[in-house]
């Protein structure tokens, strides 16, 4: 278990801004991970709308989009390579990705490592922090749903259903909540009545 920070220690990177924030930031905040993010993002966020970590992760991308266009980067080929990730990810239950495989332009993984972005280590290349990844595998299952895939084919076979994708449903499910009180219902009703469903998902 990660000892949360104080707010000592979270005042010391957040500066006089801190005072400014609302309990529920600095209650994300107090996660080393989440002050990681917060620490990246250029200030242009609606702090408001920011109440969980996919939040933060969403509005860094969103933030890091922006700035890749702005640095004459194309920003579907920066989407195209979060994906790819994503999905290696998902299909082969890891959480980085052979940098051969990976196959990203030089310039545009420069851009994504110098921005704090993604980590290249020994061959392979992944997401600057595991959070980051659960919420985009969290994202693909929300895509999968409105695609119409069932509930097993979103969450994967019983033994897929491992701690770590206990995390990625529940932000899942945090989402559609927030997209449509009735797709949450609909989805936690079938999650519960399903019988390859592990308990600890349900």
């Amino acid at each position: 278990v990660v000892d949360l920070l104080n707010e000592t220690e979270i005042k010391e990177v957040v500066g006089s801004a801190f005072d400014g924030l609302s309990m529920k930031i600095r209650k994300l905040l107090k996660v080393a991970s989440n002050l990681y993010i917060w620490e990246k993002l250029d200030g242009t966020q609606n702090n408001e709308r920011i109440e969980a970590t996919y939040h933060l992760v969403k509005e860094w991308w969103n933030q890091i989009v922006v700035k890749a266009g702005l640095n004459k980067l194309e920003t579907n080929k920066i989407e195209r390579i979060k994906n790819k990730m994503v999905t290696f990810c998902d299909n082969k239950g890891r959480i980085a990705v052979p940098t051969v495989f990976a196959n990203i332009p030089f310039n545009y993984k420069i851009f994504l490592i110098s921005n704090g972005f993604l980590i290249e280590a020994n061959q392979t290349i992944s997401f600057s922090h595991q959070s980051i990844l659960d919420c985009f595998l969290a994202d693909q299952m929300i895509q999968k749903y409105y695609d119409g895939k069932i509930l097993k084919e979103i969450i994967g076979e019983i033994d897929r259903q491992t701690p770590g994708r206990r995390y990625q449903v529940q932000i899942f499910l945090q989402q559609l909540m927030e997209i449509s009180e009735e797709d949450f219902l609909e989805v936690g009703k079938e999650l519960l009545e399903q019988t390859d469903i592990r308990y600890n998902l349900k």
